[in-house]
């Protein structure tokens, strides 16, 4: 994996990159064998689940990333995995107990069509990403994003979700 950063849009605090899938990672495995399904909010609708990481929320292949992106030294990942089904979206928010959250998209093949584009909004316009293989979206908050619904009965949008929270904040957001 050799991350890049492709564009850096609303004012820096979307960043989209390229190359950040770990060249060792099979995330199709990664579905396959999960611990835990976690429940999202109540506004989220449709076919949405959220996974546990098997390889720990600090998985080094991913420093090259937190490096590129310049995340401080006193914030750790929460490494997840998210699915999105036909239906299924996230509504708009804004991750305000994160630094910023980062999307990495793992379908191989994916169509503007299909629906499923990360989307995020302030006053100066909208950005939306459309999932590719390997390429990810940063946004750092607060900013509102939201992942539009996934419109294909047959397809599933997969991704790894990093987020990155200050040190002493972990213990908190657990017991939310």
């Amino acid at each position: 994996m050799k991350p890049e950063i492709i564009d850096t849009m609303l004012d820096g605090q979307v960043i989209k990159l390229k190359n950040c899938v770990p060249d060792d990672l099979d995330h199709n495995d990664l579905f396959n064998n999960y611990e835990k399904d976690f429940n999202f909010p109540d506004s989220a609708v449709g076919q949405l689940h959220q996974y546990s990481y098997p390889y720990g929320h600090n998985d080094k292949r991913f420093d090259p990333i937190r490096k590129l992106l310049e995340i401080p030294d006193n914030y750790s990942a929460k490494i997840g995995l998210h699915e999105i089904s036909a239906g299924g979206f996230i509504p708009p928010h804004a991750d305000k107990h994160y630094y910023g959250g980062l999307t990495i998209f793992l379908n191989y093949e994916w169509d503007i069509d299909w629906g499923g584009w990360g989307m995020a909004y302030n006053d100066t316009g909208i950005i939306t990403t459309v999932p590719s293989y390997g390429d990810a979206v940063f946004y750092k908050t607060p900013l509102l994003h939201c992942t539009a619904p996934v419109y294909v009965t047959d397809k599933v949008r997969r991704s790894i979700q990093i987020f990155y929270i200050e040190d002493n904040k972990w213990d908190d957001l657990a017991r939310e």
